[in-house]
């Protein structure tokens, strides 16, 4: 790409269309980043993440460079850049009033549903799905594929019970029951009138295995380590070869994480293989 611009606007400002290289980038930050907020290393790493998988995409969030020459915006997209070592097209802006430093990202952070467009409800579930398979946060891309493989599952058990009730109908335990529906399609129907069932706390429509996991929402054993443990109980309740079962021990929280992941590489294979056939 050629380097596009200036372009001189009312205001005194001057925006051009720029490739920043990692050796620009490494320059403007020792030159210019003075005075900005602490570098936040999670943030450059993820940026850095898209920018290696092609995903980052010119926006006109680029580079802010203000009149005293200091980087008002931008810095970290310049240092992902300098991690990944991989060349980006930004807008640069110059000559901007540096009181707006004190005015930019003030706005509510778009969440992923915001960035998809999908139901917060069905959205949810799917970005822990993403975070089982991708082992961090999927990408939007990559969370994306995820919605299209695992969206249709969770809408559909959305659409059987949509009541929302503390701790029983919590993304984690959606999450585990939509695994369940994916890894054994011709059951899907029966264990989303379970999922039903147990957050409406049917009993009389509940088999042994899903009525002990009631039994330990009461105990609080679902509400903490940060889902996880909501995440693996559900899996075991809900596994519709093991109904019978009286109580739910979790010895090996790794072994049903793994189970979780074979499954989900599983489906996500099958609807790639779906959508190229």
């Amino acid at each position: 790409m050629n380097n596009m611009g200036p372009i001189f606007l009312p205001n005194g400002w001057a925006v051009s269309l720029e490739r920043i290289t990692p050796a620009i980038a490494a320059a403007m930050l020792e030159s210019h980043n003075t005075g900005n907020r602490k570098m936040r290393r999670a943030h450059t790493k993820r940026l850095a993440l898209l920018m290696n998988n092609g995903e980052f995409d010119t926006t006109p969030q680029g580079i802010t460079i203000g009149r005293s020459g200091r980087i008002l915006d931008g810095q970290h997209r310049l240092q992902a850049i300098v991690d990944c070592g991989v060349s980006q097209d930004m807008l640069v802006f110059r000559g901007v009033n540096d009181d707006v430093f004190s005015k930019i990202d003030q706005g509510a952070k778009r969440s992923m549903a915001d960035l998809l467009g999908s139901d917060r409800r069905i959205q949810e579930p799917v970005n822990m799905i993403a975070r089982l398979h991708y082992r961090r946060d999927g990408t939007p891309e990559e969370t994306g594929r995820v919605l299209d493989a695992f969206g249709p599952l969770v809408s559909y058990l959305t659409d059987v019970c949509s009541a929302k009730v503390k701790v029983r109908s919590a993304s984690p335990v959606r999450t585990a029951v939509t695994l369940r529906m994916a890894q054994h399609p011709e059951r899907e129907e029966e264990l989303a009138h379970y999922y039903r069932a147990f957050v409406q706390m049917e009993f009389e429509r509940l088999p042994p295995s899903i009525l002990a996991l009631i039994r330990q929402a009461d105990d609080g054993k679902l509400s903490h380590k940060g889902g996880i443990e909501a995440l693996v109980r559900t899996w075991d309740a809900f596994d519709p070869d093991n109904l019978n079962r009286s109580k739910i021990q979790i010895k090996n929280a790794d072994a049903r994480i793994e189970a979780m992941r074979d499954v989900i590489a599983h489906a996500l294979t099958r609807h790639q293989a779906h959508m190229e056939g």
